[in-house]
């Protein structure tokens, strides 16, 4: 897992990267967004727990499971 507190950072080679965040239940938390290359990603109003980040490109979804602390 990857802890963070109010900013996840994302750091790909893709230029063309979709985001999602979900919770547990698999619930859309935050809405799709779109980065190039390098980018945040403000968590710091979500309550600590658990989450996924679903990252979508032109390969293979991927998913990362994301611990959020205050």
């Amino acid at each position: 897992p990857n802890p963070c507190t109010d900013v996840l950072f994302i750091k790909s080679e893709a230029t063309h990267l979709e985001l999602t965040l979900r919770d547990i239940n698999n619930r859309i938390i935050l809405p799709s967004s779109v980065l190039n290359g390098n980018g945040t990603v403000d968590v710091s109003t979500l309550a600590s727990g658990v989450y996924f980040l679903e990252m979508k490109n032109d390969a293979p979804v991927t998913v990362k499971k994301i611990v959020k602390t205050d």
